[in-house]
């Protein structure tokens, strides 16, 4: 079908070709209305033509909304690259590009709502929710993966993986208040830290070798990483964990639908193409990315108390929130 569509193009190109040259004259027994060509669709009249052009592989009643995907965003707990809103009030990110190209593979127009919460959403205020982990909500269920989180450090240089050693008296620009500020408190590694008011502005301490490292949730660090051309991942300091799509847990047939069709994209090339478009080269990361050699806090307390050690209090119980950058594009001067 994509192939006609390409074929039809080329000769609507080859027409208009021939038009430009011979406006208003009679070809043959055939007449050419150039007035009527030049004409532009509408959107309204696209989105038909592309609906007539599909057959939806989803069951009546599969969806809140046939031959709709609802999908639920949760942009108040999340930031670029996988989920924001533009200057014009538009939903943008990986979480939207990923939902648009499934509901697409299902033969399906998509429609955003925001969310806060999971499953209390699902089957009732949208389809699906993006962006969502494992761990975070047992009602619900967690079908593929497309991304991952994880606190990560940038540096000047090439994509490589250190050690707990290379780290030794460096220094670090990050996002006061942040995850990422949290998780590195937790470990026993000892940074010189440059407090920053959000990533945009690591990155240029970074870049101006101000810093050593920049630390942040890797996504956000490799979005904004590509708009330099010296500046990549240096490994996270704790496991990635993956997230994938929010179903309802009773919504089997939907969770296939979900799965095949993300597995297809994910073999087809457009989720290269995505990732491209909002996080460079970065690949999909694993436990091969973490640092090599990093103790957390809590691994040395009860190695204390094992050894007969008494501890009180906990570790730091502050608030910390998610590693923010600015601007609506992978750069960092918006």
């Amino acid at each position: 079908m994509k192939s006609g569509r390409v074929l039809r193009m080329l000769g609507a190109v080859a027409v208009l070709a021939v038009a430009v040259v011979l406006a208003g004259c009679t070809v043959g027994p055939f007449s050419f209305d150039l007035d009527s060509f030049m004409t532009p669709t509408s959107v309204s009249e696209a989105k038909s033509a592309r609906r007539s052009e599909r057959s939806s592989s989803v069951s009546s009643g599969t969806t809140i909304e046939d031959g709709v995907l609802t999908v639920g965003l949760r942009v108040s707990n999340s930031t670029a690259p996988m989920c924001y809103t533009t200057s014009d009030g538009e939903y943008a990110g990986i979480d939207v590009d990923v939902a648009a190209a499934i509901a697409d593979q299902l033969g399906l127009d998509v429609k955003y709502v925001e969310v806060s919460g999971i499953s209390s959403n699902l089957g009732s205020t949208c389809d699906i929710v993006m962006d969502v982990k494992s761990s975070e909500d047992s009602g619900c269920t967690v079908v593929g993966s497309y991304a991952e989180t994880a606190s990560a450090l940038f540096h000047r240089g090439t994509a490589t993986t250190l050690s707990s050693s290379d780290l030794s008296g460096k220094s670090v620009a990050l996002q006061a208040g942040s995850v990422s500020e949290r998780t590195l408190a937790n470990t026993t590694l000892v940074l010189t830290e440059r407090s920053c008011t959000n990533l945009n502005e690591a990155f240029v301490s970074l870049e101006a070798g101000s810093v050593d490292f920049a630390l942040c949730d890797a996504y956000a660090g490799a979005y904004l990483a590509s708009a330099y051309k010296d500046i990549a991942l240096a490994g996270t300091l704790d496991t990635p964990t993956p997230a994938g799509i929010a179903v309802a847990t009773d919504d089997t047939t939907l969770q296939t639908s979900i799965q095949t069709a993300l597995k297809s994209i994910q073999g087809n090339g457009v989720m290269g193409i995505i990732r491209s478009r909002w996080i460079g080269g970065m690949a999909d990361l694993t436990s091969a990315d973490q640092i090599q050699g990093i103790t957390s806090s809590s691994q040395v307390l009860d190695t204390v108390s094992s050894n007969g050690a008494s501890t009180t209090g906990s570790s730091s119980s502050k608030t910390s929130t998610s590693d923010t950058t600015t601007g609506t594009t992978n750069s960092t001067t918006n």
